[in-house]
């Protein structure tokens, strides 16, 4: 398991100097020494920590885009519980792993926002990731107004991810992200598709949620038939989702949860069981 080291600069070099064969390092985004540091040496595992997040942060997050530290980075972490003095968080993190040397997994999470000079910035480095076959967005937490900030962030990276997206998992609370998310977007690969919605009965309602598996869901499904392998969606089931079309378009999905259903309100011809 790789393990963060996060290091003063005068003790960096005494390290560096007993660590022969590395196989591990991180640096610190606030100090270009440490960075300057460690890319000039030749290191076979590289984890990347950014523990403020503010604009020198991604400055430095920036010099990832270069091919020859792109090439070396296999994780980035990003924490932005110390964002800023006020505390203002864009990304709990993103990580960025690599399940081989060219297949990133990039996750992006966050409970606020309030730059647009930081959202370009994301946006430029997210679209940067090579080759990113598992993406994960989860603002579950969010207000609306971060919501508003990241959605764009989330959409050029899907953009970027065409060719070579195979897992996606986006958990959301405003119904409006779901159709900047799905709308317009085939994946060539795509093999797992999970969708976190939560309906109450004052935001987010069930037929809301009817109108958008209607509009929005089933066409994504659809279009997604050849190659999904695994579908997960967790609402939970409410009689006015129409189901039937749905249904129709999973004969070739080998993993499916649908829902979650209630004894009470599950349809006979669905089971609580996932196949």
């Amino acid at each position: 398991m790789p393990m963060l080291i996060d290091v003063p600069t005068e003790i960096w070099r005494h390290i560096a100097s007993f660590l022969e064969t590395e196989e591990l390092w991180a640096v610190r985004s606030e100090n270009r020494t440490l960075w300057d540091e460690a890319w000039n040496r030749e290191c076979r595992l590289f984890r990347v920590y950014f523990p403020v997040l503010d604009e020198r942060g991604l400055h430095n997050m920036d010099q990832l885009r270069r091919p020859m530290i792109a090439n070396r980075v296999r994780e980035v972490l990003l924490n932005a519980n110390k964002f800023l003095p006020q505390r203002s968080s864009l990304f709990r993190r993103i990580l960025a792993r690599p399940m081989s040397r060219r297949k990133f997994s990039l996750k992006i999470f966050g409970p606020k926002f309030t730059s647009q000079k930081m959202t370009d910035g994301l946006k430029a480095i997210i679209s940067s990731f090579p080759n990113v076959s598992s993406l994960e967005i989860d603002i579950s937490t969010a207000s609306n107004r971060f919501c508003e900030w990241v959605i764009p962030v989330c959409v050029t990276a899907l953009d970027s991810f065409i060719l070579t997206l195979r897992s996606l998992s986006i958990s959301v609370v405003p119904f409006s992200a779901i159709t900047s998310l799905l709308d317009h977007h085939t994946f060539m690969n795509l093999e797992n598709f999970s969708l976190h919605l939560f309906v109450s009965s004052t935001k987010n309602t069930p037929e809301g949620f009817a109108e958008l598996l209607s509009g929005n869901i089933i066409p994504f499904i659809q279009r997604h038939t050849t190659t999904l392998r695994s579908l997960s969606l967790h609402p939970v089931y409410h009689p006015s989702y129409n189901i039937v079309p749905l249904l129709a378009c999973l004969e070739n999905i080998q993993n499916v949860r649908v829902f979650d259903f209630k004894s009470s309100n599950a349809p006979p011809c669905v089971s609580n069981s996932p196949r």
